[in-house]
């Protein structure tokens, strides 16, 4: 038997004992709220730039307690002594890639000059394959390059 044959045999053998380990880990883990505070506005002074993140539970600050010390306020601290940068987050916990091209396909078309991505941990842990999830990256990110 070669390695490959075996490696998918000790993966079937161990899927019981994975799917009782996963769904404890899911139900064993606490649920974080969201960051607070403000997702959209202007901030700063200088030369224009505006920023959109769009994204999952690590875009939406998960984890910490305001939007300050999120992803979102760490990249305003950075960019805020030189720019005056009109910012919007548009992120959800527990999000997956085809979730949030739904959202942002409801966004209003808009130019921005950035716009950040955080998706894919919950296509993995929803088992997404490899295949559909590159798939809706394509999706997601021609949406983003079409409105934005």
């Amino acid at each position: 038997m070669g390695i490959v044959m075996f490696l998918k045999f000790s993966t079937f053998v161990l899927v019981p004992a994975l799917l009782i380990q996963g769904y404890r880990v899911k139900k064993n883990t606490p649920r974080l709220p969201e960051a607070q505070g403000l997702r959209s506005g202007v901030l700063g002074t200088g030369q224009a730039l505006s920023i959109l993140i769009l994204g999952d539970s690590a875009a939406a600050g998960v984890g910490v307690e305001n939007q300050q010390q999120a992803l979102l306020g760490l990249i305003l601290k950075e960019v805020c002594t030189d720019f005056e940068v009109t910012y919007r987050l548009e992120a959800k916990t527990g999000d997956t890639t085809l979730q949030v091209l739904q959202r942002t396909k409801q966004l209003a078309n808009q130019q921005f000059d950035v716009v950040i991505t955080s998706v894919g941990v919950n296509d993995v842990t929803k088992l997404r394959s490899p295949k559909k999830w590159i798939q809706q990256q394509k999706q997601f990110y021609a949406t983003i390059e079409s409105k934005f």
